[in-house]
């Protein structure tokens, strides 16, 4: 964030959301990230079985709010481990930004 002008914007992506508290703390406005696949395999009512993060299921999928940042997890289109996914079907997300 060192260099970036005061009040823009600003936008991170990640690949995980396991940064965002420290991208969030450092101003980032917008987090981008993907990396838990949305869990790969989830239940009804119950989400996600696992998600490879070091805050389990907390942003496995959607939007989140993180200090004053905007977290967006996406499920992506691949999967990581087992070709499997259960409930919760790849995507490719559009943003729309808007002054």
């Amino acid at each position: 964030m060192r260099g970036a002008p005061p009040g823009g914007a600003h936008i991170s992506i990640s690949h995980t959301p396991d940064n965002a508290p420290q991208l969030a703390k450092a101003g980032s406005r917008y987090i981008l990230s993907g990396h838990i696949h949305g869990g790969q395999i989830c239940l009804p009512f119950l989400g996600p079985l696992v998600a490879p993060s070091r805050y389990s299921r907390r942003w496995a999928y959607g939007g989140f709010q993180v200090g004053h940042s905007n977290l967006v997890v996406t499920s992506g289109l691949g999967t990581a481990g087992i070709p499997l996914r259960v409930l919760c079907p790849p995507e490719i997300v559009v943003l729309q930004f808007h002054s």
